[in-house]
């Protein structure tokens, strides 16, 4: 999976994706398949945060089916080319807001 590679933000796109592409008839998902799915989603959600998670996931549901193809052969690619190969695209830093507040300067 993307997140598997560093790339949250396009998984939850593809995920987005792939629901409206099953949405419009074209796409049946199996009972095993449904579990392990759910189980990425939730840990998509976990990760990027339950605003960043439906933002990416809009945003894979509008895609034009041309276009969720392409993104999905090149996060293919991505991940064929094993670990240390993935790009960080400006859509897959994870929002400020899901980062852990830090010391701030001056706190001991």
């Amino acid at each position: 999976m993307a997140s598997g590679i560093g790339r949250p933000v396009a998984a939850a796109r593809m995920f987005g994706a792939a629901e409206a592409v099953r949405e419009a008839g074209e796409f049946v998902y199996e009972t095993m398949e449904s579990t392990s799915r759910e189980g990425d989603l939730s840990a998509l959600r976990d990760e990027l945060g339950v605003s960043a998670f439906a933002v990416a996931w809009e945003a894979g549901r509008a895609l034009p089916l041309d276009e969720a193809v392409a993104e999905a052969l090149a996060l293919a690619d991505e991940l064929a080319a094993g670990p240390g190969t993935a790009t960080t695209t400006p859509g897959d830093v994870v929002p400020p807001t899901k980062m852990a507040p830090g010391p701030r300067r001056g706190d001991a």
